[in-house]
């Protein structure tokens, strides 16, 4: 009398084309089998979840999204960030994006920390604070960031 085996993920028959003999005819090796997929495949997951968001300023320093920013927003957020510095520090900044800003890049933008004030055709204005940086520059729509220059710093012209 012979048996009838259905194809299975976990049948002895499709290891070795794998390049494997594990033998399946107990439930501990199949837990044991699932336990070290899964395991391998959440490490895969988490490396690639985090090489696609720069989270240490080591990180972003290095990528090319620093390079959105300008030289006195990257002074500014290099030493709100440095140790001893404030990472709530609130950077008022300018913003170039690739078109004008549909409510779902709002939404975005919003939800990276940035807190917008104006909207000019392509260029937002507003502020957020020196943790939200490497986020907000992130976003594929921004093409630009540059630290608004106060009123009050600017040369005064003379009458």
């Amino acid at each position: 009398m012979e048996e009838s085996r259905a194809f299975c993920f976990f049948s002895v028959d499709f290891w070795p084309c794998l390049g494997y003999s594990i033998p399946m005819k107990n439930k501990s090796n199949i837990l044991i089998v699932v336990a070290v997929l899964l395991c391998s495949l959440a490490v895969a997951l988490n490396a690639a979840g985090s090489a696609s968001h720069p989270g240490k300023s080591e990180d972003f320093k290095g990528s090319p999204v620093y390079d959105k920013l300008d030289l006195r927003f990257k002074q500014a957020w290099e030493e709100s960030i440095a140790k001893g510095g404030d990472p709530d520090k609130s950077l008022e900044c300018m913003m170039k994006l690739a078109a004008k800003p549909t409510d779902d890049e709002r939404a975005l933008l919003s939800a990276a920390g940035f807190k917008s004030r104006t909207v000019v055709g392509t260029i937002v204005t507003g502020n957020l604070a020196a943790k939200s940086v490497p986020e907000v520059a992130a976003l594929p729509f921004v093409q630009a960031m540059e630290l608004a220059v106060p009123m009050s710093i600017k040369k005064r012209g003379t009458r």
